[in-house]
């Protein structure tokens, strides 16, 4: 053994042995090199535990640990304890067939189905719908990107290949592989789904648009994909045509061409290649479509637990009564006929046959076939199933008149009636072709019949012929409906090849070996092109490398096809034609000629115990194939009988269908009633053709993987994928490429990992060297061969990766020990020191004890001493005390002395209580006099007030003497009129005259009163005054209040002097008036008489005046009825308005332009008068050009509301409602007109108009006179609520305007491109900064838009809770943000965000801040510290429900599960997850199927979202993204009730307060 092979399985290496059983679901076992081989032995192992194994693989048991074992080295395989996954095979740190499988089975385990292996894509089928992988959001993340720059998928694939058609401007082809049920026709439906979308717009574009197919609405059972196509998408032909068809090809083709096998419900049983033709702007322009080796067997013979094609059940079960009784099949099911029934399969769950037969129809109409045309065919499909119900017997043992042969069954001739009916022919004519065979001799032509036996043949030849033929007619159909007239020449196509994978069953027949030679054809295209690939990495990296042998299977290709030239029976194919020519010959003849001719080919093999079998060694393996019914199924017959038969019938569409190739069959100089062709030949031909086609293309593969035997979701069989590895080449390619490099790493990858192979000093003088110099140096330390150092990568040789490998472990181990005696000696060393601590404490404590007793014995005998004295105290003072009570004269004097005491004290008391009520009797009355002479002062105050009254009405009226005697002077001729004006005026001066007298002897005798009480307070106040003297300092309060009696007393007597003088002045104008009066009386007297006769006229004009004030009370009852109903009709509209409430309308499914448009109100506005139209255009125009602030609140605002109310008096309730209904929108129309130029300011100051008009009119303005009706007052109180708390469209755009200002999703962005990480330190990225100046930029417009500080402090919450979603749900949707750099960059930009938030608005708390950042401050602490902790901790048996409290409790268990799913460790790892991770996802799952129904609070998630991408857990159908991430539509809802709640706290209390101080502009009545 070599010395890299005793390095690379040294003793104690791990390493992966081949399973020796010959059939086992795990084909490698864990074990570790027991001893290294000696010379000429095998290295002996001993096996270890696979309990772990079954988290990712599937099998049923495995050796026991511990079992040894001796294997070879070329059954070993090197292993590592390294848990990481890789997108990409090639870059594995170990390549071999064990790697590759737990590399798959982990990532199948994570739903991670795609996996690279160099430039191939591997696909694990997941039976279950992965919904997040698929769509337009997807196709968006490879738009335009090239291979590897995201993670592998088969849209990668498709992008690849339309780039390179492009770029290097010629065809392509998408090779598709895969065993049945592996999802190869669902793969291609992908493929051709991305390139059908891929041309037209980007993905952003077409998504918002309703062109082009629908994915969301997507209906299916895929195992990949909710579906293809709906039904919406499929009627919407706005697109390219030709796109539609593609994908409209599929369910016709799926219908005619595939079946339910025992491994696959809807297996194509055909081979398919779609020929995409392009133009030069990338546009689909034509199609075509070739089929390869239908399986025509299947027709008429069909296992017990298969179905025979779609088309036939759904015929039976999908077609309508009409259709049915033209087709005959009233009253037959599926089970009525023999080619179905012969099965026991008839149906399929979860499929709809009657629904797949609307769709097939759908399809065919779509793809251009006439409703004639199909139900032509369809009349094929019928006539099969009759003519399988035909029976025969022997003529001989009927009464027939043929002498021999066979004839129909009595019971078969209504079937025979219906299937000639439908093909159109006579019923006899039918019977002859299924019964007899016509023979042509030299001299004559002779018929002859056939037996019952032989006619059942015939039956199922026609048969198998009509349903090749139709299914050819189909695929032409499409073909020609799909080519394009202007489409010349294409030297763009893109080609995708949907074709059976390598088979290999207990029995193989004809058709396998078919379908293997075509997989030995691309298997051979296959390595050609992998080794090209592996040769251009090479020289792409300046490697010196030598040719590459591989397995070349040309020898195999030659054993079945032949070598050609004069050895024409060279292969299997030429001689079963050959067979097949001959009459008579039979399945042990054509085995003995395969003897005699291919008996000494190596690729063959002959076993005697199967003497009918030949076994051909495939490049997959060896395969044993029956010759039993090969020539029957080779032989592809045209017989004379059935040519004339459908030449003779009535149905021109049977005649092109079945005489289509068929021309020179039936010429009268051919000899034979029969052409043969062979079904070999005719594929030969086909499979050059294609092989010709592909070599002209760059070709790009795709592996697809059944992952078990029985279709089941979340298993993994690592030896049945480990299988169809190998037949798909996969493990040749990876044999190619260990055969030369097989290990490469990128230069700090590699440095990373090895540098501790260095010793310190080393390391230390390569701290400034590059990666590649130091890489270099670590391997020329270890003295390693078989590397080389390229451009970007190092490439190794197999084995060196495993010694590198046990030599990093060597040393870590060497580590481990030197920490582990270090951290031994520490724990000694602290037990030490924690002993001594504890030995000086004990002797601390057991001094305090001895203190402690001394102490006590100490008081002990103090306490004793003072006892005794006391007790000797004791008698003495008995003594003393007893002598003192026997002085009696001591006792009477105490007594005398204490009642002089007693006496005295009673006495001071009664002097003491009489002072302190004289005091009080005096403060009661000194203030209830006080008390009075502020209520009489009052009351002289107010009749000085009327005094001052009287004195106006006498000026008054001396005016309007002057003004009579003025008109008497100058009218003396008036009518009497005048006279009768001057009596009144004389009876009403007596009147007042005489109440003045009255008032002036009133004020005389108060005059007189108010002095008495003057002198009287004056004496309240000498006794207060000396009473007060003789108290303490407690009475000077009284004194005060004294001095203020006097001061209030002399005002008095000043205003009784005032009111005297205004007495003595008002007599004398009296005197004055009433000379004045006499005088006028005298004149007057003269005209008394003139004035009577007008005094008559007079009488007749107030009748008059009488009945028109009769009429005006009748009109004012009639305004008051309809002031009535004018309440009725405004609580009409509170009602309405109240159901035009946003609630009501139901806002989130109704467009917000059509609710701006709405009027509430019949009366529109466009009903108003043109003047209030451009009055109300006018106000609207000129407030809101006017930015302006009051008290902070716009200008706008005040301008509006006053004018609203000046027209609430003015206007009719209609028309008021009509401009009430129309301001909302047009303030909506202003602030979106603003937001589209990107104007903030005015935006908020719109925003501001709007709030302040919700509280503005609630309130009336301080108008002098100013008064409208309560209906008007009860619509502006409606308009407050809907422009305010209840204006939801405004606040949405709102939010929506900040969340476009602010692109919160840019953070995440920023934080995936790692910008400014390093690891010393950390800065903030540009577009952090960037984000913080846009925060700070919409608080400093929402400060100069004078918002006050509740809303401030809503607006900033709502920004951060917006800013807290985005950045969630980006790590919840997006796997590259959820590493651990990108997860320290979050925490940075967390943090500034918190700072910046508190340092911007001083109403907020930290408390609030990271309330709104709560679930991104988790799930980023999440990342980075406690998620390893609680894998570490799960791993050790700790309960995951304990591990999660309080870490994760503002997420439900499904986000958990997916930002676990999600990270890896670039910062340590690189792009990994450790196996501590895959512990922790199955225990999420667990905990979340066990806990559903108990723990539905972390459960809980927001309100359905439209569906998006999550991965899911559970294993129902109904899974959806609504569980994974946050709702917008529920935050926008709770913005709006905090703004409605903000709003509600900082209405004012009187938004009026200062309206004096307005602009005058403002405080005026009108405004227009």
């Amino acid at each position: 053994m070599s010395e890299s092979l005793e390095q690379q399985f040294a003793e104690g290496s791990l390493v992966w042995v081949r399973n020796q059983k010959s059939s086992c679901s795990l084909p490698w076992l864990k074990a570790v090199v027991v001893a290294a081989a000696a010379e000429g032995e095998g290295v002996e192992l001993e096996l270890q535990v696979h309990s772990d194994l079954k988290d990712i693989f599937a099998f049923d048991e495995s050796p026991e640990a511990g079992t040894r074992l001796r294997s070879s080295p070329e059954s070993c395989r090197s292993r590592t304890e390294d848990d990481t996954i890789v997108e990409d095979l090639v870059l594995s740190t170990v390549l071999h067939e064990p790697a590759v499988l737990k590399n798959l089975g982990l990532r199948y385990l994570c739903d991670d189905i795609y996996t690279y292996s160099g430039q191939i894509l591997i696909a694990v089928n997941p039976f279950k719908p992965l919904k997040s992988l698929y769509g337009p959001t997807m196709m968006r993340r490879y738009y335009d990107k090239f291979l590897g720059d995201a993670s592998p998928h088969v849209y990668a694939i498709a992008e690849q290949a339309y780039k390179s058609m492009l770029i290097d401007r010629g065809p392509q082809s998408i090779l598709i592989s895969g065993e049945s049920g592996a999802g190869k026709t669902e793969t291609a439906k992908l493929v051709m789904q991305y390139l059908a979308m891929r041309h037209a717009a980007p993905p952003r574009q077409r998504a918002s648009t309703s062109e082009g197919p629908d994915l969301s609405e997507a209906k299916g059972a895929s195992p990949f994909t909710a579906g293809l196509v709906s039904s919406n998408a499929r009627r919407r032909r706005n697109s390219n045509p030709v796109e539609q068809q593609v994908l409209q090809s599929n369910p016709l083709l799926e219908a005619f061409g595939n079946a339910k096998t025992v491994r696959n419900a809807n297996s194509s049983r055909f081979g398919k290649y779609v020929d995409l033709k392009f133009n030069d702007m990338g546009q689909i322009e034509t199609a075509h479509i070739e089929t390869y080796l239908l399986e025509r067997t299947r027709v008429v013979q069909l296992s017990s637990m298969e179905r025979s094609y779609h088309i036939f059940y759904q015929l039976c079960k999908g077609a309508s009564p009409e259709q049915r009784e033209e087709l005959y099949l009233q009253s037959h099911t599926v089970s009525d006929f023999a080619y179905l029934s012969c099965s026991e399969v008839l149906g399929i769950d979860g499929v709809d046959d009657a629904d797949d037969f609307s769709v097939t129809q759908r399809a065919m109409s779509l793809i251009g076939i006439s409703e004639g045309e199909q139900l032509e065919a369809l009349k094929i499909v019928s006539a099969i199933l009759h003519m399988g119900n035909i029976l025969f017997s022997d003529a001989l043992e009927s009464d027939s008149a043929v002498m021999d042969g066979s004839l129909v069954k009595d019971g078969s001739e209504k079937h025979l009636k219906a299937a000639a009916s439908l093909l159109g022919v006579q019923e006899d004519d039918l019977e002859q072709a299924l019964t007899t065979r016509t023979i042509v001799a030299p001299d004559n032509t002779y018929r002859k019949g056939l037996s019952p036996s032989d006619a059942v043949k015939a039956r199922d030849a026609l048969s198998k012929t009509l349903y090749e033929k139709l299914f050819n007619w189909v695929v032409e159909v499409v073909n020609r409906n799909m080519h394009s007239d202007s489409a010349t020449s294409h030297k763009l196509s893109i080609g995708i090849l949907d074709i059976y994978g390598f088979e290999s069953f207990k029995t193989n027949s004809f058709e396998q070996l078919c379908i293997n030679l075509a997989n030995e054809h691309l298997q051979q295209h296959f390595n050609f092109q992998v080794l090209r690939h592996e040769q251009e990495e090479y020289t792409k990296e300046g490697i010196d490398w030598k040719f590459i042998d591989f397995q070349d299977n040309q020898e195999v290709l030659d054993t079945i096809v032949g070598t050609g030239g004069k050895n024409k029976l060279s292969g299997i194919m030429p001689i079963l034609d050959e067979c097949c020519r001959l009459p008579r010959t039979t399945a042990a003849d054509f085995c003995f000629s395969l003897k005699d001719k291919l008996g000494s080919n190596s690729s063959m093999m002959f076993h005697k115990k199967h003497p009918h079998c030949f076994e051909v060694r495939h490049y997959a393996g060896p395969v044993m194939y029956d010759t039993t019914h090969m020539i029957e199924k080779n032989k592809d017959y045209i017989v004379l009988e059935h040519t004339n038969l459908a030449k003779s019938s009535t149905s021109n569409f049977l005649q092109v269908l079945f005489l289509a190739g068929c021309e020179d069959v039936g010429d009268s100089k051919t000899k034979t009633t029969f052409k043969l062709r062979t079904v070999s030949s005719i594929f030969s031909k086909q499979l050059k053709e294609l092989m010709s086609a592909l070599c002209q293309t760059d070709p790009h593969y795709i592996r697809c993987i059944k992952p078990n035997y029985s279709c089941l979701r979340g298993n993994f069989v690592a030896g049945y994928v480990n299988e169809q590895l190998a037949y798909g080449g996969v493990m040749e390619a990876i044999r190619i490429a260990r055969s030369g490099f097989p290990s490469r790493k990128h230069f700090c990858d590699f440095v990373y990992r090895y540098d501790i192979l260095l010793d310190a000093k080393t390391r230390e003088m390569c701290e400034d060297s590059d990666d590649k110099h130091v890489t270099e140096l670590i391997l020329r330390t270890l003295n390693l061969q078989r590397w080389q150092v390229g451009e970007t990568k190092v490439f190794m040789k197999e084995g060196v990766v495993p010694i590198l490998e046990n030599k990093r472990n060597a040393i870590l181990y060497d580590a481990v020990v030197c920490i582990q005696s270090h951290f031994r000696s520490h724990l000694v060393q602290r037990q030490v020191k924690e002993m001594r601590e504890a030995l000086v404490i004990i002797q601390s404590y057991w001094r305090r004890e001895l203190a402690k007793k001394m102490f006590n014995d100490l008081k002990v005998a103090r306490a004793a001493t003072l006892i005794q004295s006391s007790w000797r105290m004791l008698p003495h003072r008995k003594r003393f005390v007893a002598h003192r009570r026997n002085q009696k004269a001591i006792i009477i004097q105490a007594c005398v002395r204490s009642y002089f005491a007693r006496k005295e004290s009673d006495a001071a008391k009664l002097v003491l209580i009489r002072k302190a009520r004289k005091a009080s009797a005096i403060n009661i009355q000194r203030y209830w006099r006080r008390h009075q002479a502020q209520k009489e002062f009052a009351r002289i105050k107010e009749e000085a007030a009327y005094v001052r009254n009287l004195e106006d009405e006498n000026r008054y009226l001396k005016e309007q003497i002057s003004l009579a005697r003025e008109s008497i002077s100058k009218s003396s001729e008036e009518d009497a009129a005048t006279l009768e004006k001057m009596e009144g005026l004389k009876a009403e001066f007596a009147k007042r005259l005489a109440s003045l007298e009255g008032k002036l002897l009133d004020a005389t005798t108060q005059r007189d009163n108010l002095l008495t009480e003057l002198q009287e307070m004056k004496r309240v106040q000498e006794e207060a005054t000396s009473s007060a003297r003789e108290k303490d300092q407690a009475m000077l309060a009284l004194q005060d209040s004294g001095k203020d009696l006097q001061g209030r007393i002399s005002k008095l007597e000043g205003t009784v002097d005032n009111l005297q003088s205004s007495l003595d002045n008002t007599t004398a104008e009296n005197e004055l008036l009433r000379d004045q009066v006499q005088t006028a009386q005298n004149d007057i007297k003269g005209r008394l008489e003139e004035s009577e006769s007008t005094c008559v006229n007079l009488k007749s004009e107030n009748e008059q005046l009488r009945s028109e004030a009769k009429k005006f009370q009748k009109q004012i009852l009639d305004l008051e009825e309809r002031l009535q109903s004018d309440k009725a009709t405004a609580n009409g509209f509170k009602d309405q308005l109240e159901m035009m409430s946003p609630d009501k309308l139901g806002l989130d499914e109704v467009e917000e332009s059509k609710i701006v448009q709405e009027v509430v109100h019949p009366l529109a506005f466009d009903k108003l008068s043109p003047e209030k139209q451009k009055d109300f255009l006018d106000l609207i125009s000129m407030a809101m050009k006017n930015l302006q602030y009051i008290n902070g609140t716009s200008v706008s605002a005040f301008w509006i509301s006053l004018t609203l109310w000046d027209w609430a008096r003015e206007w009719d309730a209609p028309e008021f409602q009509g401009a009430l209904d129309t301001i909302p929108g047009q303030i909506l129309s202003k602030f979106r007109e603003y937001d589209s130029v990107h104007d903030r300011s005015h935006c908020w100051h719109v925003i501001n108009t709007a709030i302040a008009l919700s509280y503005l009119s609630r309130h009336k303005p301080p108008l002098k006179d100013f008064e409208c009706a309560k209906t008007s007052e009860l619509q502006l109180a409606v308009f407050a609520t809907g422009i305010g708390v209840d204006n939801t469209i405004l606040f949405r755009d709102l939010r929506q305007m900040m969340y476009n200002i602010l692109n919160p999703a840019r953070l995440v962005d920023t934080a995936n491109k790692s910008s400014g990480l390093s690891r010393k330190r950390l800065d903030i990225p540009a577009t952090v900064k960037a984000f913080l100046l846009d925060l700070q930029g919409i608080m400093s417009d929402i400060e100069s838009a004078h918002m006050s500080n509740v809303l401030a402090k809503t607006f900033v919450l709502e920004m951060l809770n917006m800013t807290d979603m985005e950045i969630l749900n980006q790590l919840l949707m997006r796997r590259e943000c959820c590493s651990t750099s990108s997860a320290r960059i979050l925490d940075l930009t967390l943090r500034h965000i918190e700072k910046w938030a508190l340092q911007s608005c001083s109403a907020l708390s930290l408390k609030e801040v990271r309330w709104s950042l709560r679930r991104s401050i988790q799930a980023c602490n999440f990342l980075l510290v406690h998620k390893t902790d609680i894998a570490r901790a799960f791993k050790h048996g700790i309960p995951l429900t304990q591990l999660l409290e309080g870490k994760t409790d503002k997420l439900n268990l499904q986000q958990v599960y997916r930002l676990v799913a999600y990270h890896h460790d670039d910062w340590i790892l690189g792009n990994r997850m450790n196996s501590d991770s895959y512990g922790l996802l199955h225990g999420l799952k667990r905990e979340i199927a066990k806990n559903a129904g108990s723990n539905a609070h972390r459960m809980a998630s927001p309100t359905p979202l439209s569906p998006n991408h999550a991965v899911t857990w559970r294993t129902g159908d109904d899974d959806t993204e609504a569980e994974l991430l946050i709702d917008v539509v529920s935050a926008s809802i709770d913005f709006e009730s905090a703004l409605r709640e903000a709003l509600v706290g900082a209405t004012p209390e009187d938004p009026w307060d200062k309206f004096d101080q307005f602009p005058s502009f403002l405080r005026a009545k009108k405004m227009f």
